[in-house]
């Protein structure tokens, strides 16, 4: 990271699973400052590491407001200035955070799929297309299961950009960790 800044992480994700804050609070604690926008509220009741920032999206990235919410994204991801996006569920963010760098250049991006964004979301029409040009964009696709990286090498997602990363069920920690690295880099190959 350039100067000794402390490296900022924005990620694109639901904000009212707890196994998204889990695994940024991970992130805050391996000293990121982690950012995070959402068209869903936190959770309840969870603690989330003063250096996570959750901004609100008041409209879902889904098709079809994807570019209405690249509108609304646009202008905060600007502000954030993140080294690195990471967007998890393709069908969703990942389109989305796929439109900002089809417009706006940003480098690296990170993907995480989850299973039915691959598995049933994008199976057909322009979701499906959508998906699969969307792929093409990310620098590391990462699945936490067989199956999910199977779907997408069926979607011809770059195989040489897919990574094996669970970190549902309480595997947060360690998935922040395998995070840690990949972040690292991605952004010392930009440099």
């Amino acid at each position: 990271m350039k100067n000794n800044k402390i490296p900022t992480v924005l990620h694109l994700a639901d904000a009212s699973s707890v196994e998204t804050l889990t695994l940024l609070n991970h992130m805050a604690a391996l000293g990121w400052r982690v950012h995070l926008i959402s068209h869903h509220a936190p959770a309840a009741k969870f603690k989330i590491d003063p250096n996570v920032t959750i901004h609100r999206l008041w409209i879902s990235p889904a098709y079809p407001l994807t570019y209405a919410a690249f509108l609304m994204a646009a202008p905060m991801i600007m502000s954030i200035k993140p080294d690195i996006i990471h967007a998890h569920y393709l069908t969703t963010f990942g389109i989305m955070a796929a439109v900002h760098r089809r417009f706006l250049r940003f480098k690296p991006m990170v993907l995480t799929t989850s299973g039915r964004d691959v598995l049933v979301d994008a199976r057909s029409g322009m979701t499906r297309w959508s998906a699969e040009h969307a792929l093409k964009m990310f620098e590391k696709i990462t699945g936490g299961k067989d199956d999910i990286v199977k779907a997408l090498r069926q979607m011809e997602a770059p195989e040489d950009r897919i990574e094996q990363i669970d970190w549902a069920n309480g595997k947060q920690a360690t998935a922040a960790a395998q995070l840690n690295t990949l972040y690292i880099e991605l952004i010392k190959r930009r440099q």
